[in-house]
């Protein structure tokens, strides 16, 4: 296994005898720990603190014995797998570059020309000369405060970004590690990193300039949604920014990488649109999961009407059920009625029977009692007395 080109260490005469002692090794692989994560960017910057000889303003003006000592002192604490060689050397360069100018500027400006107790003092007096004389280095300087004010000294100096020390790529994976896995667009990282929610007064930007940027980006957004009009919103964003400015696209810093393609030749401006690779694959990525997620949708609906439909079923069914039921429960009643009806005239029919039994029984008895009195009359004639053929005293 290999790590770069520099494959032998350059060590200056002043350390040759100097023994580094790391606390230990750091595997590295891109997607998980990289030179965009900010424990690496602490790490580099503690390796150039060990060797800052020179007054250096930029990482160009470093010599490349310097640079061949420092990678190799980082290269001590950090490995990765030999297939990520060319990366790595690449993406090292581009953040020591990065860390030596954040350096300089905060020795030289934002701690006040305060010396730290790494830098050698000698280096240090260098520096602060440089800094405060040098009248290319002061037209670079009034350059910058001048675009810090959003270009005039008398405008207030306003926050570039709301994303704290935790760097642009860093984010990126915290949106995507919520949003399933998936990258968000530059736009919705831009927005992440440089507005904040104020309650009462929603999501506030941190300037003026984030201000138009989100408004134009929106709109558009809107626009294109509008019209039916499918456009990359990574690239609305790309165009909204102004493009690439000394090969970093306005808001994204070290992200620039996970959506647009590096420029061809250096790091001049550009504003021609070419997605990265990683941004194309996120696009195939995003592309088959809309897909997925269609076909996924279809299936649900299809579901969704089969379980309606045995519901409906179900509900006829058992509609039917209870109509049997209220015909079975009615045809018993019905039976019950008249099996009571019947009762009914059964009691009264043998009510009659027994009435006109009792009504005949009466009457025989009473043609009998008749029949006894004319057998009487026929010796006693009306009127009393003696009947003819009756004998005398």
């Amino acid at each position: 296994m290999t790590q770069g080109e520099y494959d032998s260490e350059v060590v200056p005469e002043t350390q040759q005898d100097e023994v580094v002692v790391e606390p230990g090794v750091f595997w590295m692989t891109p997607g998980e720990l990289w030179f965009d994560h900010s424990s690496l960017a602490r790490h580099i910057t503690s390796v150039i603190q060990k060797y800052y000889v020179r007054p250096w303003t930029c990482y160009s003006q470093v010599d490349n014995h310097t640079k061949k000592h420092w990678f190799n002192l980082f290269k001590r604490t950090h490995k990765w797998p030999s297939e990520y060689d060319n990366l790595a050397l690449h993406d090292y360069h581009e953040k020591a570059g990065q860390r030596l100018k954040d350096t300089h500027n905060y020795i030289t400006s934002r701690s006040g020309g305060k010396r730290p107790d790494w830098l050698p003092e000698e280096v240090h007096k260098e520096m602060m000369r440089y800094a405060t004389e040098d009248p290319e280095f002061l037209k670079k300087s009034e350059r910058s405060k001048k675009n810090w004010r959003g270009g005039s000294l008398k405008n207030p100096i306003e926050p570039t970004h709301f994303q704290g020390s935790i760097s642009t790529v860093e984010h990126a994976k915290k949106m995507a590690k919520d949003n399933g896995g998936a990258l968000p667009t530059a736009g919705e990282l831009y927005l992440r990193t440089h507005t904040k929610n104020i309650p009462g007064k929603g999501n506030v930007p941190c300037s003026s300039k984030a201000k138009q940027i989100k408004e134009t980006y929106e709109k558009t957004v809107a626009e294109c949604r509008e019209k039916g009009f499918e456009k990359d919103p990574n690239q609305i964003f790309f165009e909204t920014v102004g493009g690439r400015m000394n090969g970093k696209v306005h808001g994204l810093g070290s992200g620039s990488h996970l959506y647009y393609a590096p420029p061809l030749r250096g790091g001049g401006s550009s504003s021609s649109y070419v997605p990265s690779l990683y941004s194309q694959f996120q696009q195939q990525f995003t592309q088959k999961t809309q897909a997925l997620e269609a076909t996924q949708a279809q299936i649900l609906r299809e579901r969704e009407e089969e379980r309606l439909e045995r519901q409906r079923e179900k509900v006829e069914l058992q509609r039917e059920k209870e109509e049997l039921q209220r015909q079975r429960d009615a045809e018993r009643l019905e039976r019950q009625r008249e099996k009571e009806e019947k009762e009914e005239n059964d009691r009264a029919q043998a009510k009659v029977i027994a009435e006109l039994k009792e009504a005949m029984e009466n009457y025989g008895r009473m043609f009998s009692q008749c029949s006894q009195f004319q057998s009487q009359d026929h010796y006693d004639p009306p009127g009393g007395g003696v009947g003819l053929g009756a004998p005398t005293g």
